[in-house]
């Protein structure tokens, strides 16, 4: 069965590690007093890993996360991973919350409390569902607003149910994709990177190669004649851009209709990065997003900075075959960077990764984007060569400057 398959099936591995789901620190490490009569959830702390399938509604439609067969993951986006430790706190929040004293029954007051219907008109509450086997529902329950003062508590209601109630615990549900899924894609420090090349489909190409070792920036080495760089910044976005890479959303791979731009990132110590990207326009009042394929591989013979035709009075790179010239303490080993490239394919061979729009500056650039026409600049002329002014001149140019004043 596909590790990434759905399993809505009751049991399953032990998700809470046992009694440990019921140890409350605040209360000195002690268990929980959780009986049916106060708990939130009356059943939860007892059949907690019994829950394979958890929904989460708000007035953005429902976020499903469900049980796989290595932890959890998004129904919506083919079971792609979420955090573990996010889905056990959950959880254990809720195994612990207890009804700490009774609130409004009075519908009118439900807004108030973030306790109105999550369908209602202009609610801002959220909703919990928590379901064991097929469809066994465990757990119901609207979630309102943080308490301002004391303690944490969340007012709540169980739906169906006119009274509302004062909970403990951290109850706030997180309700989008984002909140629940590792979003970063790689933490590539800029000096590691040392080319990158990106290829459109119309034949344009786009070339950049670190100089020299001490060089902050890359460097266009494919500028057509009569060019130059548009800023003296203009090359860093590419050095910074995988320093912090995130996603914005997750979808399973699949094959794409259009034509697809190439860019490939290399690091000094033979990691390889190509993505393949489409960018998908705007719809319903959204924002673009940049959709990439991600492939790792490993270079064996990684490039050293630029070799070829270095600009003006820049010095040629050191031969690092010399003992003097090894890597710098702490660089990545061969085995180190294939773990990372293995580690990169098994967590996204499988999926597109959706980002934001303006990311398309880096792996969809265009020469025009980076590059200005070299204009000549004009001669600076000598005071010495300037004609010389008659006093009949002068004594006209003071009488100006005398009436400018004046006026």
């Amino acid at each position: 069965m596909n590790a990434k398959t759905l399993i809505f099936m009751a049991g399953g591995t032990a998700l809470l590690g046992g009694a440990a789901l019921l140890m409350d620190s605040s209360r000195g490490g002690g268990p929980a007093t959780t009986d049916a009569a106060s708990s939130l959830v009356p059943d939860l702390a007892q059949r907690a890993d019994d829950v394979n399938r958890i929904e989460l509604v708000s007035g953005s439609g429902t976020l499903t996360l469900g049980r796989t067969e290595s932890g959890w993951g998004l129904a919506a986006r083919g079971g792609y991973p979420v955090e573990a430790d996010k889905v056990r706190t959950l959880l254990a929040a809720y195994a612990r919350a207890e009804r700490l004293e009774p609130k409004t029954k009075n519908p009118d007051r439900y807004p108030d409390l973030g306790l109105a219907d999550v369908d209602a008109e202009g609610s801002n509450s959220s909703r919990i569902r928590l379901l064991a086997g097929e469809d066994e529902l465990l757990g119901d329950v609207i979630v309102g607003k943080r308490r301002p003062t004391g303690a944490t508590a969340y007012y709540a209601r169980i739906p169906g149910e006119v009274q509302t109630w004062l909970a403990s615990g951290e109850l706030r549900l997180a309700t989008t994709r984002r909140e629940w899924i590792d979003t970063n894609v790689a933490k590539i420090e800029r000096k590691r990177v040392v080319g990158v090349e990106v290829t459109h489909p119309d034949g344009e190409v786009v070339t950049l190669e670190r100089l020299e070792e001490a060089d902050d920036n890359l460097s266009l080495v494919n500028m057509p004649d009569g060019m130059i760089p548009s800023s003296e910044w203009i090359t860093s976005r590419f050095g910074t851009a995988l320093e912090f890479l995130t996603l914005e959303d997750i979808e399973p791979r699949a094959k794409r209709v259009g034509e697809r731009t190439r860019s490939v990132f290399r690091t000094r110590d033979g990691l390889v990065l190509e993505f393949r990207t489409q960018l998908r326009p705007a719809e319903d009042g959204g924002t673009e997003q940049l959709l990439v394929d991600l492939t790792a591989s490993y270079d064996e013979n990684p490039p050293l900075p630029w070799a070829g035709p270095l600009a003006p009075g820049v010095e040629p790179v050191a031969d690092l075959t010399a003992e003097e010239d090894a890597p710098e303490e702490g660089a990545r080993s061969p085995e180190e960077v294939l773990a990372e490239v293995e580690d990169l394919n098994a967590r996204f061979q499988e999926w597109t990764l959706v980002l934001a729009g303006y990311r398309k500056n880096v792996f969809q650039v265009r020469m025009a984007e980076l590059v200005k026409v070299e204009s000549a600049e004009e001669p600076a002329i000598p005071m010495d060569a300037l004609p010389a002014r008659s006093e009949e001149h002068t004594s006209e140019l003071q009488s100006r400057q005398y009436l400018v004043c004046r006026l």
